[in-house]
Formats: C-alpha cells, sequence, structure tokens
C-alpha cells in the first residue's frame, strides 16, 4: 500500500517523504508516476488494476487488485501444551489470517488442568475448528493434523457479523441475569451454549480486520481492540453463569443489582456504539460507580460464591471504560462534531 498526498507540480524530496511531479494527460486527466521498486515488488505492469480510496487530502493507493495475495501457511510444534493453549495456538494464527495450519504434536494426548485430566488432542483441535468460520481439517494423522480455509471472506460481512455479536452478548447476559434472579436453571445454561457462537463471530472478524482492514485505515486498530474486549465480555458472563450454576441458590439482593447494573451498561454501550453521545458515556461512568459503591457495601453475610460472582460481573464495567475510549477515538469528535 503507498499513499500520496498532492503535492503540487514540483518534484522532490522532503524530509524522507517522496514527491511527484503531477503532469496533465488529455483534457481534463491528471496523473503522477508510481515509484518503480514499489510497482515491481507488488507485480504492478501496465494494464493493471489498483483500488485507489481517496481520504480528504490524501489517495491510498492499494496494489492488492494487481497482485494475487499468496495464501499464509504455518507449521507450529504444539508437543507438550495444555488444552487451553492449544486452543489459543489455532485461534491466535486463524485471527491473524493464515491460509494453511500445520500442527504437529508428539503425543496423542494433552493435559486438561481444569479438570485435571487428559484428553486427545485431536478432539481438541476438532473442537476449535467447529469454532473457526470456513475453516476445515484436511489431514488428521496421529501425530499430524493440518487445517486450511475453504471460504474467501469479506469486509462486507463485517457490520452485520458485529450487529449480531452486540446482540447476542446482551441476550445472553440479560438471560443469565434473569435466569439467576429466578432460579430458572436452564436459562442460565442455555448462555453458556451461546459462548461458542460469540466466538466464531468475534474470531472471524477479527481475521477480516488483520487480513483487510477498515476502509478508514485509522479505525482498524481500535475496532480491533474493541472486539478483543468484547470477547473477554463473553468469556466473563460464561464464567458468572457457571459459578451461578455451581452455588444453585438465590443470590444476594446486593448482588442482584449489580447483576442489574451491568446488563444495563452493556446494552447502553451497544446503543453507543451507533450512536455516539455524551450523555451516554455519562451513564455508563455513572453505573460503574453505582455498582462499585454497592459491591464495597455487600454485608458480611454474602456468601464466597456470591461475591465471587459480584466482583466478576463489575469487572465488566471496568471493560467499559476501554470500550468507550477506543470509541472516541474513532468516533468522536467525527460523529459528535468538534469540542466546544
Amino acid at each position: 500500500m503507498i499513499k500520496f498526498k498532492y503535492l503540487g507540480m514540483f518534484c522532490c524530496r522532503k524530509g524522507g517523504i517522496m514527491q511527484r511531479k503531477v503532469v496533465k494527460h488529455g483534457p481534463s486527466s491528471l496523473i503522477i508516476s508510481l515509484p518503480s521498486k514499489w510497482a515491481r515488488t507488488n507485480n504492478v505492469v501496465k494494464g493493471s488494476y489498483l483500488d485507489v480510496l481517496e481520504q480528504k487530502k490524501s489517495l491510498i493507493i492499494n496494489a492488492d487488485a494487481a497482485m494475487e495475495k499468496q495464501p499464509r501457511e504455518a507449521n507450529v510444534d504444539i508437543s507438550g501444551l495444555d488444552r487451553t493453549s492449544i486452543i489459543f495456538v489455532i485461534r491466535g494464527l486463524y485471527r491473524a489470517g493464515f491460509d494453511t495450519i500445520a500442527l504437529s504434536f508428539n503425543s496423542p494426548m494433552a493435559s486438561y488442568p481444569r479438570i485435571g485430566k487428559e484428553v486427545r488432542v485431536s478432539s481438541i483441535i476438532r473442537e476449535e475448528v467447529n469454532r473457526l468460520i470456513g475453516f476445515e481439517i484436511m489431514q488428521d494423522r496421529e501425530k499430524l493434523c493440518v487445517l486450511k480455509n475453504l471460504q474467501i471472506g469479506s469486509m462486507k460481512d463485517f457490520s452485520q457479523l458485529l450487529q449480531r455479536i452486540f446482540l447476542i452478548l446482551n441476550d445472553n447476559l440479560k438471560d443469565c441475569v434473569e435466569g439467576i434472579k429466578n432460579q430458572n436453571w436452564p436459562l442460565v445454561e442455555n448462555t453458556r451454549g451461546r459462548h461458542d457462537t460469540l466466538t466464531r463471530y468475534i474470531s472471524y472478524c477479527l481475521r477480516l480486520l488483520n487480513l483487510e482492514g477498515c476502509p478508514e485505515p485509522e479505525k482498524t486498530a481500535y475496532t480491533y481492540y474493541i472486539l478483543t474486549i468484547l470477547d473477554r465480555v463473553s468469556d466473563t458472563i460464561t464464567f458468572i453463569a457457571e459459578e451461578a450454576l455451581a452455588h444453585g441458590k438465590r443470590m444476594n439482593s446486593g448482588v442482584m443489582v449489580i447483576l442489574q447494573t451491568v446488563a444495563a451498561s452493556l446494552t447502553e454501550y451497544s446503543r453507543l456504539y451507533y450512536k455516539y453521545s455524551n450523555e451516554k458515556i455519562k451513564t455508563l461512568n455513572i453505573n460503574r460507580y453505582k455498582a462499585g459503591n454497592l459491591l464495597r457495601r455487600l454485608p458480611k453475610s454474602t456468601l464466597p460464591a456470591e461475591f465471587i460472582i459480584a466482583a466478576t460481573a463489575y469487572q465488566m464495567l471496568e471493560m467499559t471504560l476501554d470500550l468507550i475510549e477506543a470509541l472516541m477515538a474513532i468516533k468522536y469528535p467525527h460523529d459528535a462534531g468538534s469540542p466546544a
């Protein structure tokens, strides 16, 4: 990718920036030459098509249309890793944009510290592949497993998927809180089932951002960061559901108020993402202080499991600070207007 600014009729170097002379071609066209080294590197020749994005006083010229992308391959030895680490290796390479992932291992079993047992590596891999949109297992041998992408993704899918992520997250937390309040444990159990769906969508969106990025490049890093925080929020909801199911009793009223405040804040952030408002940001911060004060004032009779659930839920409000900061970098002042 190369970025040009309109520089007038002069050709020179200034501060390390390459400048090109603008030449008139025909009655209305203005042209500049491309650097020969950049053109050779990106396989740009006469007749090639380039993607050109207008961005205020700048033009971004992308050679992806001229040079077909080469598939990215990763060869990783996962010997000795535990179950969770294997999952994170696969997920990380998928999100990074690799098209083929070859996993080698010297033992068919891997430890699973959470349950104190060993599980088959092949079953771990299959479990994670089921969360990766477009990926399939192409080879499954005794000490080797090869995963490959069979789907061409597009940022055209991104907006719809992001809306879906917000919708499922909100529904999941609301159902979890309602289930705990009414001791409707099947409803709480159902929230755990949505976790894999959220992981699939979030991983796919992160992969798209790494492969293509946002139409406005400066927003890519912030959008990526927001999605990684939403991934943590999803994990936190699952943890709360598991703790509540293990507890299996009615919650302290103060704990329930904290949970309800967290659910309301997640809904408010979802609205904020699509309609920026200083007032919504103020509401989110008020909710955070309110829940923090409630957490500090929980009675001594609060059971350990209840306190763990309340403290974990409160952490989601702390995560909203990171979400707000990243969102402000994207939206403000673009949508809200310049500050007074």
